[in-house]
């Protein structure tokens, strides 16, 4: 029957998606045992987004087309945490554009607008982040990156660094979550201790799912 063979090739999907992707990341093994989303489109939605993020350049619409991969895989699957964990990031990313290179509007009134609904996707994405998988590396890094850059509050950004340590404690040999450590120290000020945490990060493995282009873009 018809829906005997949709079935079958949505099983052969999942079971092809998951062999590539433990085939792409082994060190993940561990940290996610499966898929971290039964939804192959959610899955090749995240990637697409993640894709755009390592190998392209900066630029207003290469940010949109991210945010709207990233919503629609969160919109496929919701219990999809680490694309909300993304989400979050990749929300925080834009508001620092919008700030800083008036993107996202050709006025004033206009970016201000953006901002304002960014910075509140940015908030909605976080708390649903941590509601499905609390101590997950994506999540842990959501919470340790979250709106760093527009908080001057000392307290606000000490408080972040147990987040990013126990993100690291869980996959020492990520580069990405090496690189968002060093990314906040360097925002503390702890430059010496940044820049060695960065140099790791350059080092590790787990450059093959982060790609140095994307760090160095970034550092």
């Amino acid at each position: 029957k018809m829906v005997d063979v949709l079935g079958l090739q949505s099983a052969v999907a999942l079971d092809i998606s998951n062999s590539v992707f433990l085939e792409i990341v082994p060190d993940a093994v561990e940290s996610y045992g499966s898929m971290p989303t039964t939804s192959v489109r959610a899955y090749d939605l995240f990637t697409r987004a993640n894709s755009i993020h390592r190998s392209e350049a900066i630029s207003e619409e290469a940010y949109q087309r991210q945010r709207d991969l990233l919503e629609a895989a969160v919109a496929e699957d919701p219990n999809f945490a680490d694309a909300w964990a993304r989400l979050n990031q990749h929300l925080d990313e834009m508001a620092r554009t919008i700030v800083q290179q008036r993107w996202f509007g050709s006025t004033a009134e206009e970016r201000d607008a953006y901002l304002a609904e960014t910075r509140t996707a940015a908030a909605h994405a976080l708390e649903r982040a941590v509601a499905l998988a609390p101590e997950s590396v994506p999540t842990l890094l959501a919470i340790g990156a979250d709106a760093i850059a527009e908080m001057g509050d000392l307290a606000f950004k000490t408080g972040r660094r147990e987040y990013l340590e126990r993100a690291v404690a869980l996959e020492p040999e990520n580069a990405w979550v090496l690189y968002t450590y060093g990314w906040w120290l360097w925002d503390m000020g702890e430059l010496e201790k940044a820049t060695e945490m960065i140099k790791h990060a350059l080092d590790r493995k787990s450059t093959r799912l982060n790609s140095s282009h994307q760090i160095i873009s970034y550092a």
